[in-house]
């Protein structure tokens, strides 16, 4: 029903080659608090690797115009333990 709908909207705003990420409604089958933890972290896990492809495609396919971001974004990425969450600490206030 709803993945329906999302390609409408993206064909209406002339983006329906982009690629749509679906998951199971939460309400339609995933209850417990620990399958919904697991599958947030699987889809952003498969989210991040999408943007770091896009991202590095992007890097070799424009010279050096995302060259620096690209590198900063490897870094990032070969530095993270799996089931880590990136850059949590930005998103908690500091206490210092």
């Amino acid at each position: 029903m709803f993945q329906g709908l999302a390609r409408s909207e993206l064909s209406a705003l002339g983006i329906s080659g982009l690629p749509l990420v679906t998951i199971e409604h939460p309400l339609g089958g995933e209850r417990r608090e620990g399958d919904l933890a697991r599958l947030a972290r699987a889809t952003t896990d498969w989210l991040s690797e999408q943007v770091c492809q896009l991202v590095d495609g992007l890097a070799s396919s424009s010279g050096d115009a995302f060259a620096t971001l690209a590198a900063e974004r490897m870094l990032d990425r070969d530095e993270r333990k799996p089931g880590d969450t990136e850059r949590g600490e930005l998103a908690r206030p500091s206490t210092s």
